[in-house]
């Protein structure tokens, strides 16, 4: 009987994973590195519970920026504490590993090698993120809008293969957001200054962001009158009062201007992917767009999404948005799915391809 995978969505903002006979990762903690802050104690690396536990302590880093790994040895690391927090024998289980659009060659053999060569894993398929979500959704043709913690991403997709052409990348997702919030609450009088109360302001954001219809419509200095005051007490026992900042701080998803960005905002995003892909496939995209990521989940998305894409939409184009409740794993779900497939075991990159190929297998058998 062959050794259920182990699926890993490595996420700029949370790592999901765990077997693939699971319905849902088993392993899902945030995707920093923590290290003491204070010169006079060693250095010591926490990741996921322990790092969660004492992040008021410590110093946090994420190894993955926009979507992109850019400190390997702490991305092993993470790697390494999965395996030990499930209780695997790395050797023993085939890996389904998510990795973003567009991945430079060098990067994919980057994971190649590790997993091969540190983990001595049986074998491995890199697979596009979006795909999985697509898959998760029950489509293999659509459009996904995966907004997750570094990236935003449109991604058309035909027969469950990207064009990778028509790819749209926003480098604005909700680490930006937790950004401009913090701005926001600065001018408000609180004060966050440390790693740690990033943290806390992105808690905040999770659990109070909002988007609403008509913003645009109104005056900044009308919203108080508008928006009623929330309470919300903060991890560290904290009460914070957040009023119109819970609003305009999402609104920069779909206005970029307003952080000086030349980007196009999501809703434009999306058409301009549709608007790259084959005329006769247009249609269907627009039909069939999922959203993906944590992002996607502040309160409003959807209807507000909806509401601006059929305004630079073509005329009496029908638009249907699939937001699924389990968006923030549907990557990771849409692997479980994968895995299940024949095709995957041919898909598969085995340990012996990499001996007698090397890592440059990953870029001929794996795309």
């Amino acid at each position: 009987m062959t050794s259920p995978s182990l699926i890993i969505d490595n996420g700029s903002g949370v790592i999901k994973s765990g077997l693939s006979n699971n319905s849902q990762p088993t392993c899902v903690f945030q995707s920093f590195v923590g290290r003491m802050s204070s010169p006079n104690i060693q250095e010591e690396t926490f990741i996921g519970e322990q790092a969660e536990k004492q992040k008021e302590l410590l110093k946090l880093r994420y190894p993955i920026e926009r979507g992109n790994i850019e400190n390997w040895e702490d991305m092993e690391k993470i790697w390494s504490y999965i395996y030990s927090t499930i209780n695997l024998e790395s050797d023993q289980h085939p890996v389904l590993l998510s990795e973003p659009p567009l991945n430079p060659f060098s990067k994919r053999e980057k994971m190649a090698e590790i997993f091969f060569e540190t983990f001595k894993v049986p074998s491995l398929y890199l697979s596009l993120q979006q795909v999985l979500s697509l898959y998760s959704a029950g489509k293999t043709t659509g459009i996904v809008l995966d907004s997750g913690e570094g990236v935003t991403h449109a991604v058309p997709i035909f027969g469950g293969f990207a064009i990778p052409h028509a790819i749209s990348k926003m480098d604005i997702a909700g680490k930006d957001v937790t950004k401009q919030l913090r701005i926001l609450l600065r001018k408000a009088g609180y004060s966050f200054t440390s790693s740690y109360d990033n943290e806390l302001v992105r808690i905040l954001k999770e659990n109070t962001c909002q988007l609403s219809d008509n913003l645009r419509q109104n005056q900044e200095k009308d919203l108080k009158k508008q928006f009623q005051p929330v309470n919300y007490q903060l991890p560290n026992s904290n009460e914070i009062t957040i009023q119109h900042e819970r609003f305009i701080a999402p609104e920069i998803l779909f206005d970029p201007e307003m952080i000086d960005s030349d980007e196009n905002g999501i809703h434009k995003l999306i058409k301009n992917s549709i608007d790259k892909s084959d005329l006769d496939l247009r249609n269907e995209l627009y039909k069939n767009i999922v959203l993906s990521g944590g992002n996607t989940l502040i309160q409003g998305f959807g209807k507000r999404l909806l509401k601006e894409l059929k305004e630079i939409s073509p005329k009496n184009m029908k638009i249907s948005i699939s937001a699924p409740k389990n968006r923030k794993f549907s990557t990771w779900i849409g692997g479980s799915i994968l895995v299940k497939l024949e095709t995957y075991k041919k898909m598969l990159i085995t340990n012996k391809d990499y001996k007698e190929n090397g890592v440059k297998i990953i870029n001929q058998k794996g795309l």
